[in-house]
């Protein structure tokens, strides 16, 4: 639950994750975004013979496409973005920024090119699958590269990006005109599990500090009664919840 640890956020598979995603899906604006960065790529695969195509180049012109769309880039996707940067800011400071990066990327970006179906786009050579993972592959080394070398005119880029997309406040009332967020019955209940599994893994672990123990468990069980709620909370009240 508690991260202490900058460089993990959002890279585990975490109730926060969890609710990330089932709430990008339920966004049509979002997809409709994510759909426009991809689909040119998946169509260019789809219709290029694999021996013509360079997966490096395609993951460097998909990061560039990603860092020139920031004006196209939808509230519900800033929505999340202004929560990280405020949220994580609190207490990791300037390493909001790679939490931002994580999600636009890791969390969006990539599922999208390897399961482009889930995002409304049609695959209709799956023999492809295997070089949509290459690719993406390919585009999580560039990005970690790009991220550490501050030297490269595309890590100014990177930045510029990320602080167009999380600067602005956006208010859960911005986001009327999309579906109302709830959470699937199938992501509370992984949400529950990740949960009791880190009770249990709190419980049973002799060498964490007593006290930290019982703030994690408190605050664990914050949000477990938060997802067993009949009326689904919002996400910035569950977000407030999973990082307090």
């Amino acid at each position: 639950m508690r991260c202490n640890d900058p460089s993990t956020l959002l890279r585990l598979n975490t109730p926060a994750t969890d609710i990330i995603r089932q709430f990008i899906l339920s966004q049509r604006s979002a997809i409709e975004y994510i759909k426009a960065l991809i689909q040119p790529f998946v169509v260019q695969l789809e219709v290029s013979s694999e021996k013509l195509l360079k997966p490096n180049a395609i993951a460097r012109n998909i990061i560039s496409r990603v860092l020139t769309s920031g004006r196209q880039c939808p509230p519900s996707i800033r929505y999340i973005c202004f929560l990280l940067r405020t949220i994580i800011g609190r207490k990791f400071h300037d390493h909001w920024t790679g939490a931002v990066c994580t999600f636009i990327f890791f969390r969006t970006v990539l599922p999208a090119l390897i399961s482009p179906h889930v995002y409304g786009i049609e695959l209709c050579d799956a023999l492809k699958f295997e070089l949509h993972v290459r690719i993406a592959k390919c585009l999580q080394v560039q990005l970690n590269d790009i991220i550490n070398d501050t030297s490269s005119p595309m890590h100014d880029q990177l930045a510029i990006y990320i602080y167009t997309i999380s600067s602005t406040h956006i208010s859960s009332e911005d986001l009327q005109s999309e579906a109302k967020f709830k959470l699937s019955k199938r992501s509370k209940s992984m949400s529950l599990i990740h949960i009791q599994e880190h009770l249990d893994d709190m419980s049973s672990n002799d060498s964490i500090d007593e006290e930290i123990a019982e703030t994690e468990q408190y605050s664990a069980k914050r949000v477990m009664l938060t997802l067993h709620r009949r009326k689904s909370s919002r996400i910035t009240r569950l977000f407030n919840k999973l990082s307090s």
